[in-house]
């Protein structure tokens, strides 16, 4: 088709790479190749050799409505939250930490007093073991279903975190204090127990607390490092591990706090005591095992994919292609985590 040049020219004018490949051209020429739904612009210069500038990689249906940014309210518009639909998916992550909070800092944790020895491998090795009946592959693809559907949350929810600690300073600030007061919180209930006399299996389930709130609260930290304008241009072998960190605590902080709260309704509202959906040790670390994995993952792919590093208006565009790697994952690691609880609950 007809390549729209004021957009291809408006998109030329902000980003800054393009801007210092244009320098010292004459004669410029821009057009438009085609890849599907997938528009990407390159300039030619009057000898005919072509140059691919790399500057808005892929807009998906970017002619549809173009935003034009100028020079004058860029920085206006950098300091904007990147979409509405993330910030109000961010809010509703902020509130269960501070629910996970208060859960934390009265009893430490229905999770942390299932802790023990016992480890992830022993954990799968009974999951193994488990005879499998007809009941237990309905109730366990039951089981599976729901266990997708909340992994699919759990990715969009990571993610549009990541994406707002990135681009705008009040969550970042907000993100970090809210981690570092978490886990000082934990650290301070853990010291207070640990003056009573325990046992070995308890003295390992405190190391165990102690290592997961130390975590958060580097990651709090970590918050203050990533706003958008302390790393550009920050090497990916440094961003990706520290992506990979915070997203393995918000993923682990999220699916505590969304457990915990079932465990809480259920109990609420049954007249009759019933035993929690996630309460036996490896219940817990079937569960830990899948947060802190699909944490891991989705923080390595939002740093390789370098989705922190868009200008404005295409942070969205890069965050749902970012999604379609994640929510396969997200899925399949919620449902394979939903079917072990339920072989574990039964």
């Amino acid at each position: 088709g007809t390549p729209d040049y004021e957009l291809v020219e408006a998109v030329l004018k902000f980003h800054p790479s393009a801007e210092r490949k244009l320098a010292g051209m004459t004669g410029i020429k821009v057009d438009v190749s085609p890849y599907g739904d997938t528009h990407c612009f390159y300039v030619m210069r009057e000898n005919g050799e072509s140059e691919d500038i790399s500057v808005v990689k892929c807009f998906n249906n970017m002619q549809q409505n173009p935003p034009y940014i100028n020079e004058e309210d860029s920085e206006k518009k950098e300091a904007a939250p990147a979409e509405k639909s993330s910030v109000l998916v961010t809010l509703l992550y902020v509130l269960l930490c501070l629910t996970q909070a208060l859960v934390w800092s009265h009893s430490c944790g229905d999770w942390g007093l299932s802790l023990s020895r016992q480890g992830a491998i022993t954990t799968l090795q009974q999951m193994s073991r488990t005879p499998i009946t007809g009941q237990l592959l309905v109730k366990g693809g039951m089981a599976a279903v729901v266990g997708a559907v909340l992994g699919i949350i759990i990715s969009l929810v990571v993610n549009c975190t990541l994406v707002e600690i990135s681009m705008s300073a009040f969550f970042a600030l907000y993100f970090g204090l809210l981690f570092i007061s978490v886990g000082c919180v934990i650290l301070w209930r853990i010291s207070t127990q640990a003056q009573m006399v325990s046992t070995p299996e308890e003295t390992a389930r405190k190391k165990q607390l102690q290592l997961f709130a130390s975590l958060i609260v580097v990651s709090g930290f970590l918050c203050f490092i990533l706003e958008k304008n302390w790393f550009v241009g920050m090497s990916p072998v440094l961003k990706i591990p520290l992506y990979s960190i915070l997203g393995v605590s918000v993923s682990f902080a999220l699916t505590f706090s969304v457990v915990d709260m079932i465990n809480y309704l259920l109990g609420f509202l049954q007249v009759v005591v019933a035993r929690p959906l996630v309460e036996s040790t490896s219940q817990v670390y079937l569960v830990l095992f899948v947060a802190l994995l699909m944490g891991g993952t989705f923080g390595f792919i939002f740093g390789v994919m370098d989705v922190e590093d868009e200008v404005q208006y295409q942070v969205r565009l890069a965050l749902l292609r970012e999604e379609h790697y994640c929510y396969p994952i997200g899925a399949l690691l919620g449902a394979v985590g939903g079917f072990g609880n339920d072989c574990e609950f039964d």
